[in-house]
């Protein structure tokens, strides 16, 4: 872990007391919204007269939470992290009711309608099945909620398989639009990629999620970048008990087709995977830790055959066939060329030290190197480049409690990603050699040379998010949330060239690396510092039979950049008579404003 990523983290848990106290100090006036807890609700009413109970209590088991009837009978518990629950309902004069397995999910209402029998006997419980009783009618779109031990039941490696299993997924894209179309949020914050959001940055195991909820249609005012899906993950608490688990496994391939998948050996080809994840209590049910950790070897099932070295020469474009020649200087070994190296480490802390108040800790770093399959460079495959990521990821977040009916959350999260691709990281590493070996004249096969396009690329996002849920009545619950993200994007891509180029003294021994600035075709090179702010409204009405989400978002962008005037001629190298100067003018803010809504009506219990 480098310096400068300390002092960040340092900074950001600065910056997160000094706005916890000012939170503590101020009078919230405003409404919000929670993405990682979900809704009880209901009416307990009696068996035989079906009029209204009021003054029911209703308890989730080993938690403090719970709720009264109101005069009507109806209850709601907001704020409940997800996860497994037994529900009990209690009344004097009444047999108490036990309802096992409720299962709650982020960002989502179940329904819990219940009537009691009267008794004359104290102590007397009636056990009912959930799947009778609980309903989740708050859908107006399409919404599918995985919980952790839903995952770990399935025959997955990563949570993008779990992605893939649902109706409207097909490899990463939803509904037919393009990945960069997804918004990716872990604990309701979003670590879409900033360049160019084709993935998520932060990678997340199946082990560590609590839940998971994929949205694949239409989108709530809460969700900005979003056009064809929403993946918003929950991580892992500790619990009050030590529970871990370690697993280590080896594969390799097998075939017949020894003529297709050439050199396949279990010595060569063989992958490793390590998963390790232990949670449980610090200070008992006061403070809790989880950590979670993976490493994967993975040599895949395409070999290369290593007949030529980088610095081979081969001549076959002369038109006498009997000066062809080439050195050959490869060792005729095989070598995996599907490979990648991946750690993934995990860490959290939450505190439940103060009723009503809950503060976590997560920390995330992956580390991940891989080479994919080049066709051409099947008989040379010491020529590839290669692709390198890091990420460091610090969330700090805060949900308090205030009133039965009223909560907010405070989130502040830093990503610290780093991307590159390159053969050798240094673009003036003396080991480059000249293109004159890149051949592949002929066979479409490279006989020997180097990739040397070399790209670097940092990307720094610190995120602000504070959320608030009033649930003003049984119906009606008011949301509104004000997001800020800073960004800071340092993009360095260069294609290495020879300081000799042109010169009467270039030869293939003539040779040393030589990388050009931003003014040349041969970079595109920038660092820009964007920002992003978004502010959001919500109210979903909650009826019988009906559900509406009602709601409004603005959007502010201000990408801090400058962009040509004329993008055919952007750095004024033309010099033809019709060719336009160009001059760098100011991006423009972005501003939109998008109203939401959303409508639902329940036709019966499966429909």
């Amino acid at each position: 872990m480098n310096i400068s990523f300390i002092k960040r983290s340092l900074l950001l848990m600065n910056r997160f007391s000094k706005i916890l106290l000012m939170s503590m100090c101020v009078n919230l006036t405003s409404f919000g919204l929670s993405q990682t807890t979900g809704k009880l609700a209901g009416t307990i009413v009696d068996k035989q007269s079906k009029n209204p109970l009021p003054g029911a209590n209703i308890i989730l088991e080993k938690t403090s939470y719970g709720a009264a009837t109101d005069e009507g009978g109806q209850f709601h518990i907001i704020n409940i992290p997800p996860d497994m629950y037994s529900v009990s309902i209690m009344m004097i004069g009444y047999k108490t009711v036990k309802v096992n397995d409720v299962r709650i999910s982020i960002n989502r209402s179940v329904s819990l309608d219940i009537e009691m029998e009267t008794t004359v006997i104290e102590g007397e419980v009636v056990t009912v099945e959930v799947a009778r009783l609980a309903q989740k009618k708050d859908q107006t779109s399409t919404i599918k909620n995985i919980s952790g031990d839903e995952i770990s039941a399935l025959p997955v490696e990563n949570i993008g398989e779990v992605i893939n299993m649902q109706a409207g997924v097909v490899q990463g894209h939803f509904r037919g639009g393009r990945y960069g179309e997804v918004t990716y949020l872990i604990d309701g914050v979003q670590v879409d990629e900033t360049f160019g959001g084709s993935n998520a940055t932060v990678d997340i195991q199946p082990e560590a999620v609590q839940d998971l909820e994929v949205i694949t249609g239409t989108f709530n005012a809460e969700y900005g970048r979003a056009m064809s899906g929403v993946v918003n993950v929950v991580t892992k608490d500790g619990g009050p008990t030590f529970e871990g688990s370690i697993s280590s496994g080896a594969s390799y391939y097998q075939t017949s087709n020894t003529d297709i998948f050439i050199g396949l050996s279990p010595n060569l080809n063989i992958s490793k995977d390590l998963k390790f994840s232990l949670g449980g209590p610090i200070l008992g049910n006061k403070i809790t830790f989880f950590t979670n950790l993976r490493s994967q070897n993975i040599n895949g099932h395409l070999n290369a055959y290593r007949i030529f070295n980088v610095d081979d020469i081969s001549l076959f474009w002369l038109d006498d066939s009997s000066q062809w020649f080439s050195t050959k200087s490869g060792d005729s070994s095989y070598v995996p060329m599907n490979t990648s190296k991946n750690l993934s480490v995990l860490g959290k802390l939450s505190f439940n030290v103060f009723k009503g108040i809950r503060f976590s800790a997560l920390y995330s770093y992956s580390d991940d190197s891989w080479f994919g399959y080049d066709h051409s460079f099947k008989y040379s495959p010491d020529g590839r480049a290669g692709s390198y990521k890091n990420t460091h990821y610090t969330a700090l977040q805060l949900n308090h409690m205030i009133t039965p009916k009223l909560f907010y959350e405070l989130k502040l999260s830093s990503v610290d990603n780093y991307f590159g691709v390159y053969l050798y990281k240094d673009p003036l590493d003396t080991n480059y050699i000249h293109d004159f070996h890149l051949n592949n004249y002929g066979s479409g096969f490279f006989t020997g040379g180097q990739q040397k396009d070399h790209t670097e690329r940092t990307m720094i996002d610190e995120t602000y998010k504070f959320d608030l849920t009033w649930q003003a009545n049984h119906s009606h619950s008011f949301k509104l949330g004000i997001l800020s993200i800073a960004h800071d994007i340092d993009n360095k891509w260069r294609q290495i060239r020879n300081k000799f180029e042109g010169q009467d003294v270039e030869d293939p021994l003539t040779y040393e690396p030589e990388v050009f600035g931003d003014t040349t075709v041969y970079a595109d090179i920038y660092k820009v510092k964007p920002q992003e702010v978004a502010a959001y409204f919500q109210d979903k009405m909650e009826f019988n039979e009906m559900v509406i989400n009602f709601g409004v978002r603005y959007d502010y962008f201000d990408p801090a950049s400058k962009y040509p005037s004329d993008r055919r001629n952007p750095a004024n190298q033309l010099v033809l008579p019709d060719s336009m100067t160009s001059t760098y003018l100011q991006a423009p803010v972005i501003e939109q404003v998008s109203p939401r809504i959303g409508f639902a009506y329940q036709l019966g219990n499966q429909a």
